[in-house]
């Protein structure tokens, strides 16, 4: 005990301490404790690093490596109960009692929370966040690959849709996949599960930044919303009674609205000015 308490006032961190204390009760090895605490890193970042491999390579295909950046990037955390299909889904036969043998691997170092009547799983430190940036996702081609693993997933798996709304939005944005966000905030499952506020603070990097063409004579016509810069893409066609950008009947606040001079030939729908 001295020993360990010895080594962890080099660290001063409680974290390097627990973790420590969990990885002697995984052994339960106790002849050899003292070798076992001297060959503990002091370093917090190298100790995470070396406990994530050594439950790694108690697994085959990388597993471990593969469902802790799933983890580490989702914005609100992976359901339990799904994360089978999402292994599925990245090329991994497992079953259910597989599954629950890895998370339980993992238990000490996650967190478990509800949403939405869902229990989800993150990291339970970001101490652990940054070891796996450092060790598994060492360039944004990596860094983007697991991105659209889970865009996959929450696209075309999951059953938890106002979760997944969230979640493909933070994906999207993070790849910087401005096409596909803008697609999906048409659709009628996203005008179902988000906000105003949040789909005006979405529509922020979407917005054409070019001049409006003021001197093409137009008909088209814009609802107070849209004016604000708070509304929404439509995927109906809209008709001389309706918003041009959100397709919505404009009322008698309705403003004419100009295309810009890059959109203004094809008509696309682009910024209000």
């Amino acid at each position: 005990m001295n020993l360990l308490l010895e080594k962890s006032s080099k660290n001063k961190l409680p974290l390097w301490l627990n973790c420590v204390c969990n990885e002697l009760r995984v052994f339960g090895e106790f002849t050899t404790i003292n070798k076992q605490i001297q060959d503990f890193s002091s370093e917090l970042s190298e100790l995470i690093r070396n406990i994530i491999y050594r439950i790694n390579s108690d697994f085959s295909n990388d597993i471990i490596k593969e469902i802790l950046c799933l983890i580490h990037l989702t914005r609100n955390g992976i359901p339990e109960n799904e994360i089978p299909l999402l292994l599925k889904s990245c090329g991994f036969d497992t079953n259910r009692l597989e599954c629950a043998h890895i998370i339980r691997n993992l238990k000490f170092y996650l967190k478990f929370s509800y949403y939405q009547n869902i229990q989800l799983i993150t990291l339970n430190t970001n101490y652990i966040g940054q070891v796996i940036d450092a060790e598994f996702l060492p360039n944004n081609q990596i860094y983007y690959s697991y991105h659209k693993k889970l865009i996959n997933f929450y696209l075309n798996i999951s059953k938890y849709r106002l979760l997944s709304c969230l979640e493909l939005c933070y994906h999207y944005k993070i790849i910087s996949d401005k096409k596909q966000l803008a697609e999906y905030l048409k659709t009628n499952e996203a005008n179902m599960y988000l906000n105003f506020s949040y789909k005006s603070f979405l529509y922020k990097d979407l917005r054409c930044r070019f001049l409006a063409n003021k001197k093409t004579s137009t008909n088209l016509k814009i609802c107070l919303y849209c004016a604000n810069k708070i509304g929404f893409l439509s995927q109906n066609s809209p008709n001389k009674n309706s918003c041009y950008v959100c397709g919505s009947f404009f009322t008698v606040s309705s403003k004419l609205v100009y295309t810009c001079i890059k959109h203004s030939e094809n008509g696309t729908k682009t910024t209000f000015k």
